[in-house]
């Protein structure tokens, strides 16, 4: 009886859980994390002159280029684009 009871409860307190929309914690998206995450920096770099820049950095969608282009002369070095996925 005391086990009958037991299990009763189990799957009812289970069962409203899910009514109340209750899961389990997902994992945070990494994608939205860095936009360096998306391609690599050789799949980015179409022209191979080693830096990222016009047409280029616009596959970057979320980047912000005031805090990746550290020697701001408008293009992101190999280094300057690591940087982004930190």
């Amino acid at each position: 009886m005391n086990k009958t009871l037991i299990a009763a409860a189990l799957t009812l307190a289970t069962g409203l859980a899910f009514a109340a929309g209750e899961t389990a914690p997902q994992a945070t998206p990494t994608a939205q994390a860095a936009p360096a995450q998306a391609a690599s920096f050789e799949q980015l770099d179409t022209n191979k002159d080693g830096t990222l820049s016009g047409d280029e950095l616009k596959a970057l969608k979320n980047l912000d280029m005031n805090k990746a282009d550290a020697n701001k002369d408008g293009k992101l070095s190999p280094a300057e684009f690591k940087s982004t996925a930190s």
